[in-house]
């Protein structure tokens, strides 16, 4: 079966968010991913609307460091990771959501974070990647680690993860000709951190890694920045884009039958 996991950093409440809301729903109808791993979710109302419209139903919810896991596939275990890298730039708490979930009979680890933003920090975001690899490492499941990790694929907190563990940077895996932009400046919310004195420039720094066993015997069989346009509401989802994969696992029926965007799915 095809399973579609989406990465989206939410823009907690900043900005117009009761229209953004409405506006990451509909595209979410349209996506219709499995699993959604969300950063910066500071109001559970959010998690609440998009269990109501969606038949993402099960969902776990890190309160502290804003992170969230929205799937159709029942949680086994839950864990929250805090880092003890910390930013000295910033007092924000930083960690990761890990969830278990269990797909056709498949164990898969999946691990949401959010890492220090600031230009300065890094060498904190390598020292953060170190922490949850070594966590995800000593569980033995094959993973997708997923999340906002403020840094570019050449940064050593990146490299680190698709060169010294046995991860693939799906975007990348893809092969795709775009550039897999997600901080982007043509998106106006990003003009309202520029006000703030914060400047960066056109980066892709929202990822979707899975392990190499998971990706591997084309097993991936697409993967996409989403969220880039407007709606019609003339509102972006956040200020940054998603990243969507849809990825090949062994072929499963949802416990739920009554209720899901598609009760089985097929590869063709």
């Amino acid at each position: 079966m095809l399973v579609t996991i989406l990465s989206l950093n939410t823009w907690s409440t900043y900005g117009p968010y009761e229209h953004r809301w409405p506006c990451m729903i509909s595209q979410l109808k349209t996506l219709k991913p499995d699993v959604l791993l969300l950063q910066e979710v500071t109001d559970s109302r959010l998690l609440d609307q998009i269990k109501k419209a969606t038949p993402l139903l099960h969902c776990a919810h890190q309160v502290q460091a804003g992170l969230a896991t929205v799937t159709r596939f029942p949680l086994i275990a839950t864990e929250n990771v805090t880092y003890q890298s910390k930013s000295p730039l910033e007092n924000e708490i930083r960690g990761a959501l890990v969830n278990t979930v269990q797909i056709g009979g498949k164990m898969i680890l999946l691990a949401n974070t959010h890492l220090a933003w600031r230009a300065e920090d890094g060498g904190t975001r390598a020292q953060q990647v170190r922490e949850l690899l070594k966590y995800v490492q000593t569980k033995g499941l094959p993973a997708i680690l997923a999340g906002d990790f403020n840094d570019v694929p050449e940064s050593p907190a990146v490299e680190w993860i698709t060169r010294n563990a046995e991860f693939c940077d799906l975007f990348e895996h893809s092969r795709s000709p775009d550039r897999g932009i997600t901080w982007d400046n043509r998106n106006p919310y990003i003009q309202t951190h520029a006000a703030k004195g914060v400047r960066f420039p056109d980066r892709r720094i929202d990822y979707l890694f899975a392990s190499r066993n998971l990706a591997a015997a084309r097993a991936l069989k697409r993967c996409e920045v989403v969220f880039r346009s407007s709606c019609r509401n003339g509102a972006f989802a956040s200020d940054h884009y998603g990243v969507l994969a849809e990825m090949c696992v062994e072929k499963y029926r949802t416990p739920s039958a009554g209720r899901g965007w598609h009760s089985t799915r097929k590869v063709r």
